[in-house]
């Protein structure tokens, strides 16, 4: 009976012990956050704590800041991923009001292609969150797929192809995909990536565009694949044909 009692008054000082720590790490992260900010800025403790990856900063603030879920036209979760912040970021995304779901705001993971916050981007497309990469941008209907191949990104490009691969067929707004976006921008490493996934129509196009572009070579490689899908497409015909009799003879 007394080892029991010992046992259980050690349990509950440890525990207290503990939340001393808590406290404590987290007054460090105010103090911080306090030299870290100018005083015109620190009414918006909560944005820039999401900013410097300051976890429990960012908890302390975030009931007193949530109906100011903007500040310059960026959520917190955009904060945090223009701060490459992964702490603070995994933090806003297990709440359902951290105005990642707000269609007037830049999308948190074109923020991250646009700032190359890789930690960011890696959080975001995992396997809970990948989604992200599927919303856009008001005013264009760009999404992150389609910046990240008008930037250039091959790491961030690569990743969404190998998570969903059917990104590669989403448009804009104004009908470019993102094949004609690499043509358009000069990049043959991302046609020559990319084109093996489209039909001989959209390559045609996006052919004509580097043509008129005067992007020689990357004209040249878009007629290399126009060539081969064309020397294919007799034997396609051949076999739909075959299909069809099998099916009219059934």
């Amino acid at each position: 009976m007394i080892c029991l009692i010992i046992i259980l008054i050690f349990f509950v000082f440890e525990k207290q012990k503990k939340n001393n720590v808590m406290d404590q790490k987290t007054l460090s992260e105010l103090v911080q956050l306090e030299k870290l900010l100018p005083e015109q800025l620190q009414c918006h403790k909560a944005f820039y704590a999401a900013y410097y990856n300051l976890p429990r900063a960012l908890s302390y603030y975030y009931t007193l800041t949530i109906r100011d879920k903007t500040h310059g036209g960026l959520s917190l979760l955009s904060f945090a991923v223009q701060g490459n912040a992964p702490n603070t970021l995994q933090f806003l995304l297990l709440k359902t009001d951290g105005g990642h779901n707000d269609p007037s705001l830049l999308p948190p993971m074109i923020t991250a292609v646009l700032q190359k916050s890789v930690r960011a981007f890696n959080v975001l497309m995992s396997s809970a969150y990948h989604h992200h990469m599927y919303n856009f941008e008001q005013k264009t209907g760009r999404n992150a797929f389609h910046y990240a191949v008008i930037t250039g990104n091959e790491y961030m490009t690569r990743v969404m192809m190998m998570i969903n691969p059917k990104i590669v067929f989403v448009k804009c707004d104004n009908g470019w995909s993102p094949l004609r976006y690499a043509t358009y921008t000069k990049r043959p490493d991302f046609v020559q990536m990319l084109a093996p996934y489209y039909d001989m129509h959209e390559i045609r196009e996006c052919f004509n565009v580097a043509r008129e572009s005067g992007f020689p070579y990357t004209a040249d490689l878009l007629r290399m694949y126009l060539n081969t899908q064309q020397k294919c497409m007799p034997d396609v015909e051949y076999g739909a044909l075959c299909l069809h009799a099998l099916t009219l003879a059934v």
